[in-house]
């Protein structure tokens, strides 16, 4: 693309760019270290839920009913497995997220358009749009031929929408029809928009692994509750 007009008249120098970059830093997500997986594994099997648990396994063993001490302490390891499971799920949909992101991007440099990398983007960078771009930052578009986004991956509507003079173009969403000029408006929106997608999968994996956990705890704290006080009365009748 060769974009024409009064927006693609202008641009940063590379010392405008330079200084930018140095003010606001890299246009990327950080992501950081994960805990050890024995780490994660000892937090699922010893939260103070699952301890009440271990100690209603003890209490069930004292009370000579070993099945249901067996039983319970099942329930602890099997929840915590699958709580585990989850959250590594979730942890792999965040890298899988992140894979996601633009690597290079077209912007207007010293009068010329180039090729950089998307992480050396900075406010007020002019970016070139083109079919199959995957946008790069939050940018407010300065000229539009026939411009369709793909926003679904944030709003969930399947349907491009239309992408006109003055109209955003958020980070993590794709061109599928037309050309642009836009300028880069806010600092690191990939942050922004990458973070929101990843904090909404981690969300539903962990929220489906508490709910399983949850049911799975209420349902054996009952069982041991009927368990035991049944056999406690049957000890004592005798």
């Amino acid at each position: 693309m060769t974009p024409t007009g009064t927006a693609s008249a202008a641009g940063l120098t590379s010392a405008q760019a330079a200084a930018l970059l140095a003010c606001h830093g890299e246009n990327v997500l950080p992501h950081a270290r994960p805990p050890s997986a024995w780490k994660q594994v000892a937090a699922q099997l010893f939260h103070f839920f699952a301890l009440l648990l271990w100690v209603a396994a003890g209490l069930a063993m004292v009370a000579g009913m070993p099945a249901l001490g067996i039983a319970i302490a099942l329930v602890v390891v099997v929840n915590g497995s699958f709580a585990f499971a989850q959250e590594r799920r979730a942890e792999h949909a965040a890298s899988r997220l992140r894979a996601l992101l633009p690597r290079r991007a077209v912007v207007r440099r010293d009068g010329a358009w180039q090729e950089i990398d998307a992480s050396l983007l900075v406010v007020r960078d002019l970016v070139a749009l083109a079919a199959g771009d995957r946008i790069s930052a939050d940018l407010e578009v300065r000229e539009s031929r026939g411009l369709l986004i793909d926003a679904s991956a944030l709003t969930g509507e399947s349907v491009p929408v239309s992408a006109g003079e003055g109209a955003e173009a958020s980070a993590g969403t794709f061109v599928v029809e037309g050309e642009a000029v836009a300028m880069a408006a806010k600092r690191c929106a990939v942050r922004r928009a990458c973070w929101s997608s990843t904090t909404r999968a981690t969300s539903t994996a962990r929220q489906e692994g508490i709910a399983w956990a949850t049911r799975a705890r209420r349902a054996s704290i009952r069982t041991f509750h009927s368990s035991f006080f049944s056999g406690w009365k049957k000890r004592t009748t005798q």
